[in-house]
Parts: structure tokens; C-alpha cells; sequence
């Protein structure tokens, strides 16, 4: 079984008009399988397995980085 995993991350911002800042954190991701004929799980089963598994990677990691996004702001804020 051969999982292709690509991803984009995007971070932009700007001024809230509030004194703060409004940040926008995208990610995309991609991914192919390419499973043998032999496999025992049909096609579809997979894909939507690991796409599960994908956005749950996926989000888990865009949490942690908007927590540290958040926490090095309010530092650099009290500075």
C-alpha cells in the first residue's frame, strides 16, 4: 500500500481594526493511495479511511500552531 501525502499551509494577517490582529490559518491537503489488486478492503473503504485519519493529522497540527501563534502574539504584545 503506497500513501502520497501533500499539503499546503497558508498563514496570513492584518489588522482587526481593533488593535489586534485577524489570523488566518488554511491548510490543503492531498493524498493519493494506490493499493494492490490483491488488497482485501475495497477502494472506497480506504480512501475514506484515511481521509479520516488525514483531517484528524491535519487538524491536531492546526490546532498546535494557532496555540503557538496565539502565545508568541500576546508576548510580543506585552513587549
Amino acid at each position: 500500500v503506497k500513501l502520497d501525502f501533500k499539503t499546503e499551509n497558508f498563514v496570513t494577517w492584518e489588522d482587526n481594526g481593533a488593535g489586534g490582529l485577524r489570523i488566518v490559518n488554511t491548510s490543503n491537503a492531498r493524498t493519493t493511495t494506490n493499493l494492490p489488486w490483491w488488497f482485501p478492503l475495497p477502494d472506497a473503504i480506504v480512501s475514506k479511511l484515511s481521509g479520516i485519519f488525514i483531517r484528524q493529522v491535519v487538524s491536531t497540527g492546526m490546532r498546535k500552531v494557532n496555540e503557538q501563534i496565539k502565545d508568541r502574539y500576546l508576548v510580543w504584545e506585552q513587549q
